[in-house]
């Protein structure tokens, strides 16, 4: 398989590897937490706060995670598994170089649309929240973002390896500009409160694109 499906895949089945959540309680919580977060960021939840949403006893949520620290982690871990499943894993059926790229991209622009009603972007927003601050809640955002890009960028490989792109094209380069112009989407809808940064940034991203040799 080439690198950009195998990279895929790894990600895909990640999920499918990982053990359940070990209670439909921890589950409930860790996806509150999750929408909690991208909106008031990680340093915002409270296992109090939490247990009061979801009528559970505080102490009843202390056991399941024992720590804020805990909580932080384990709701980094099921944003980044959600990510995965509505962005990554839809592509894994595309074939071709480009039509693999394209999906992708269109995949994450459509997962930004979902978001702007709710508060936006999770890693986007935990990501600034975390910047200059080390520690394993960090580290795990971090490494989250890494696999995106990881990703993106091997997927941009695979188009340019398939001569879909011109063959001169700079991966890394293209991928960065590709990144850009979907992170500027998700901040401007927030903030703007609409649709049209999504709409501008699907044609941004075609002429991108095209001056890469696209067809």
């Amino acid at each position: 398989m080439a690198r950009g499906g195998a990279i895929v895949l790894s990600m895909v089945m990640s999920l499918r590897n990982q053990p359940g959540a070990s209670s439909p309680s921890r589950a409930a919580i860790v996806d509150r937490a999750r929408r909690l977060a991208a909106v008031e960021g990680l340093d915002g939840l409270s296992l109090a706060r939490l247990a009061h949403d979801l009528g559970m006893s505080k102490s009843g949520v202390v056991a399941l995670f024992g720590s804020k620290e805990a909580l932080q982690l384990a709701t980094v871990s099921i944003a980044r598994d959600v990510f995965v499943e509505e962005v990554v894993a839809p592509v894994l059926s595309v074939a071709g170089g480009l039509d693999r790229l394209r999906a992708l991209l269109e995949s994450h622009v459509r997962y930004s649309e979902a978001r702007r009603e709710s508060g936006g972007c999770f890693f986007a927003a935990t990501s600034s929240e975390f910047a200059g601050r080390p520690s394993s809640v960090r580290d795990a955002i971090l490494a989250a973002r890494a696999e995106w890009d990881a990703v993106l960028l091997r997927i941009v490989e695979r188009a340019i390896g398939k001569g879909d792109l011109d063959p001169d094209t700079d991966a890394e380069q293209l991928a960065y500009q590709l990144r850009a112009l979907l992170e500027a989407a998700s901040t401007d809808a927030l903030r703007l409160g609409t649709a049209e940064p999504h709409r501008r940034t699907r044609i941004a991203i075609e002429a991108v694109l095209r001056s890469a040799g696209a067809p």
